[in-house]
C-alpha cells in the first residue's frame, strides 16, 4: 500500500476510535480474506511475475453511529498482494448525513454507483478506480465530496461537489492485466492545470409505473476532471499508448502511423506482432510518456424496466472531451427462473451488447462492440450459496473473456469462494490479447464479524 493512503486510512480508523463524539455506540460489521491466486504463465511483461501461487490478504470495514441530528457512515477497504501489483487502501465512505424535510445533506467521503448494466458501468464517473485487478471486478474508491438529494413527487433531483481528486490505483509494472507500454503514473499531467479545482455533477433519477411493469429512469451530467487517466506524450495532447510511443520513438517499418484508427492497430498486430516483440517493447523506456487526466463534459442516460422476473436494462453516455467526444453504450437485460427442478434455487440468465465509438485518441476501448452472457444459478439455502459463469465475445475479433464465481459460507462466520479468469484470442488481433497470458485460479477464505 502507498504510504499517502495507508496513512489516510490510519487517520480514518483513529476518528471512529473517538467515542466522545457519537451519540449512539457504534454499529460494525467486517471481513478478513485470506487466499492465494496461482497464474498459469509466466507474465509476458518487463516486471511481471512467474507462474505460481501468491498469497494475499485483505479486509473490509464498515458501519456508523448517530451524530448530532445525523449520522456518520464508514466503510474501509484493503488489500496486502504486492508480488503482482494489487496492492491497495481504499476509503470508500467516511461521511456526515443528515435528513431534512423533503431533502437531505452529505458531506465528506463517499462512492456512488449510478451504474445498471450487469456487465460493466459507463456512468460511474464521478469515483476513481482499483485498475490493478479490473479483470476480476474492479472496485470504485472514494471521493470527497458535498452531496444533496430534493424528493419531490416529481423525482429526485441531486447535486454533487466533489471537493478533491483522489487518483485511481493502477498498480505498477509488476501488475498482471495492464497493457505492454504503461505511462508515468507518479507524475500525471492534468489538462485543467492541476487537481485543485472544483468539479460538480447533476443528477434526476425517478421510478413510473408503466403497464404492469415499473421504470427507473435516470439522467446525469458530469463536468471535471476524468478519474482515469489516457496516455500523453508531453507536449502533444491525449492519444492511445501507442500514438504516444510513436510520438516519442517513431513507428516500427510498416506499422500505422499516430492516429491510425483502431482498425488499421489491429490489423497491423495480427499480421506483425509475436509474444518476442510485445515483450521487448515493454522493457523499452518510452520518454516522456506520462499520464492525462482530461477536463471531460459526460451526458449519461439509465433505463431499467422491470416486470416479474423480467429486467430490461440501458446504460449511455456521451462524453466530450477535447479532442471531440463519443458515444457508448450497454443494452439488454436478463431472466430469472425460480424453483428450479422443483427445489428452491432460481438462476438468472443476462444478456447485453456493448458499444464504444471513441477514436484511437481516446485509447483503444476493450468492449466496442461485445456481447456479454452470464448466467447465474443461486442455491437460496442458509448458505447462501452461489454460482457465476460470464463471457465476453467480441464480434469483431472472436477474443473470448471467461470468469467464474462460486462462493458459499462454511458457517455464519466462515466462508469460501473459488474464482477463475481466462482469456481466448487469435493471436493479437484484440485488445484482451494483452492479458493472454494472465489466467488464473483463486481461492479464498473469508470470515466475518
Amino acid at each position: 500500500m502507498t504510504g499517502t493512503k495507508t496513512t489516510s486510512l490510519f487517520c480514518a480508523l483513529a476518528l471512529l476510535a473517538q467515542p466522545a463524539f457519537a451519540q449512539s455506540a457504534p454499529e460494525i460489521s467486517g471481513q478478513v480474506d485470506i487466499g492465494a491466486r496461482y497464474f498459469f504463465d509466466d507474465g509476458l511483461y518487463s516486471g511481471q511475475s512467474t507462474s505460481g501461487a501468491y498469497g494475499f490478504v485483505g479486509f473490509s470495514l464498515e458501519g456508523g453511529f448517530g451524530l448530532g441530528n445525523g449520522e456518520v457512515a464508514f466503510a474501509l477497504s484493503g488489500l496486502a498482494e504486492d508480488t503482482n501489483g494489487r496492492s491497495y487502501a481504499n476509503i470508500g465512505r467516511l461521511y456526515y448525513r443528515e435528513v431534512f424535510d423533503g431533502w437531505d445533506a452529505l458531506a465528506g467521503i463517499n462512492t456512488e454507483n449510478w451504474g445498471v448494466a450487469e456487465s460493466r458501468s459507463l456512468l460511474n464517473v464521478m469515483n476513481p478506480r482499483d485498475n490493478s485487478d479490473p479483470i476480476a471486478g474492479s472496485g470504485l474508491l472514494g471521493t470527497p465530496m458535498v452531496n444533496v438529494n430534493v424528493y419531490t413527487d416529481y423525482g429526485t433531483f441531486s447535486v454533487y461537489a466533489l471537493t478533491g481528486f483522489v487518483e485511481p490505483n493502477y498498480g505498477g509494472m509488476e501488475s498482471r492485466f495492464r497493457s505492454p507500454i504503461i505511462p508515468d503514473y507518479d507524475n500525471p499531467i492534468f489538462e485543467e492545470g492541476d487537481k485543485r479545482h472544483l468539479d460538480y455533477a447533476l443528477r434526476y433519477s425517478h421510478s413510473f409505473s408503466l403497464g404492469q411493469g415499473a421504470l427507473d429512469v435516470s439522467a446525469s451530467y458530469f463536468s471535471g476532471t476524468d478519474r482515469n487517466a489516457v496516455c500523453s506524450a508531453t507536449g502533444t495532447g491525449a492519444s492511445s499508448c501507442y500514438d504516444a510511443v510513436v510520438t516519442a520513438l517513431g513507428a516500427p517499418p510498416g506499422a500505422p502511423a499516430a492516429g491510425a484508427s483502431a482498425d488499421e492497430f489491429w490489423a497491423w498486430m495480427a499480421a506483425n506482432a509475436t509474444d518476442a516483440l510485445v515483450s521487448g517493447a515493454s522493457a523499452t523506456p518510452v520518454p516522456g510518456l506520462r499520464a492525462l487526466y482530461q477536463k471531460i463534459d459526460q451526458v449519461g442516460l439509465s433505463a431499467v424496466y422491470t416486470h416479474e422476473d423480467l429486467q430490461l436494462r440501458l446504460e449511455a453516455i456521451n462524453r466530450q472531451v477535447s479532442g471531440g467526444d463519443y458515444f457508448a453504450a450497454i443494452v439488454g437485460g436478463d431472466y430469472t427462473w425460480n424453483n428450479i427442478a422443483g427445489g428452491p434455487g432460481s438462476l438468472s440468465v443476462a444478456v447485453e451488447y456493448l458499444y464504444d465509438d471513441r477514436s484511437s485518441a481516446q485509447g483503444i476501448p476493450i468492449f466496442e462492440d461485445d456481447v456479454f452472457l452470464g448466467l447465474q444459478y443461486r442455491f437460496n439455502n442458509r448458505l447462501d450459496s452461489t454460482i457465476n459463469l460470464s463471457m465476453f465475445h467480441d464480434l469483431s475479433s472472436s477474443a473470448k473473456l471467461y470468469r467464474l464465481g462460486v462462493s458459499s459460507r462454511i458457517t455464519d462466520r466462515l466462508g469460501v469462494e473459488l474464482n477463475a479468469s481466462s482469456v481466448e484470442t487469435d493471436g493479437w488481433n484484440d485488445p484482451l490479447a494483452f492479458i493472454g497470458k494472465d489466467d488464473f485460479f483463486e481461492l479464498k477464505l473469508s470470515t466475518y464479524f
